[in-house]
């Protein structure tokens, strides 16, 4: 029975894995947009793999750069997190905003260089950052001529997190589409560690996740992160058991969690007093392989009878089913079929 459960919890989580494990601060990825046409200024603007390629060509003259529109932040959002390369020259950058009002402020420009990689720009103390806030565009003003600026991504940090709030670990989804982990070398879980505070933090630090039967998962590191900064967490030790693990709630109820299933579940023992089956109209090579997953010893499907049988007589279309049925033969799952309708 206990397998069992761990299967169903696994099958439970899938559809809430992901809400959540981002929620600390909103991530656009320049990359994932069509750049708009400049608001003003002369240069040139591409999409890449990274990001927005942005190219001054000869000219010095500013550029005032429409970004994709964040959600409205939270009240009293704490800073706005660019990261960035500069391929050649060097510029100030200066973000635009504007909150509910409806007027427009500025943030101190920084100046970005080759060394930059990331700034981070303070609007918790600007006295205009009243209400919800949203930043328009970004302002840059190439220091010198054939200035490059690649744009990655901005991070919105929308609220002020006190004591062990400011710290936040979640799941590192390593392009994961869920956070399911074998917890085997090359597949263990990890976690991204989040300074969600305007200072630097130093010190150590320790989360707790629980799993269902009340057995405790301790991921320890030891803290150096700047302020808004983040970094990944790969812990010690994978958790004892399979099944699914629960981080401790933060104080807006948000909490990280994953689970450490099988690779393949059918290699486990089979539970003589329970087979585990689920209802699924459509096989092909990717079905069977999260069937596996989860451990999955049959399903019942449904195949038309016009499929098989188009115009009657002798006309059979058998390869409609042998195909299902070598698919799942060869994961070890028993298919009961169930033949509808007429043929045509």
């Amino acid at each position: 029975m206990k397998r069992f459960c761990t299967v169903v919890v696994v099958l439970l989580m899938m559809d809430t894995c992901i809400a959540g494990n981002e929620r600390a601060f909103r991530r656009v990825w320049f990359c994932r947009h069509v750049p708009a046409a400049l608001e003003e200024g002369e240069a040139s603007i591409r999409r890449t793999p990274e990001g927005w390629l942005v190219d001054f060509g000869d000219s010095t003259t500013s550029a005032k750069l429409n970004v994709p529109h964040s959600s409205w932040l939270s009240a009293n959002p704490d800073a706005i997190v660019l990261t960035l390369e500069i391929q050649s020259g060097s510029a100030t950058v200066i973000p635009n905003l504007v909150h509910t009002p409806g007027w427009w402020f500025s943030a101190p420009g920084q100046e970005a260089t080759s060394k930059s990689g990331r700034l981070v720009f303070d609007i918790k103390s600007q006295k205009d950052a009243k209400g919800r806030t949203r930043l328009m565009n970004l302002e840059l003003k190439p220091s010198t001529p054939n200035t490059r600026i690649l744009l990655k991504s901005a991070d919105y940090f929308h609220e002020n997190y006190p004591g062990a709030s400011e710290l936040e670990l979640s799941v590192n989804f390593r392009g994961k589409l869920l956070a399911l982990f074998t917890g085997t070398e090359g597949d263990g879980v990890s976690f991204i560690l989040r300074n969600r505070s305007s200072e630097r933090i130093r010190r150590p630090a320790s989360f707790n996740f629980t799993n269902l039967y009340g057995d405790v998962y301790v991921v320890r590191c030891q803290v150096d992160l700047e302020a808004c900064g983040e970094s990944v967490v790969v812990p010690e030790t994978q958790p004892p058991t399979l099944g699914a693990w629960y981080g401790e709630p933060d104080q807006d109820g948000y909490r990280a969690k994953f689970a450490i299933v099988p690779y393949n579940g059918l290699e486990r023992p089979e539970n003589p007093e329970f087979g585990f089956a689920i209802d699924n109209h459509w096989i092909n090579p990717n079905v069977v392989e999260a069937l596996k997953h989860a451990g999955i010893r049959a399903i019942r499907s449904i195949v038309g009878w016009e499929r098989i049988h188009p115009k009657g007589a002798d006309d059979w279309n058998l390869d409609a089913m042998d195909s299902r049925l070598k698919m799942l033969e060869a994961a070890g799952i028993r298919m009961r079929e169930t033949l509808v309708f007429t043929p045509k």
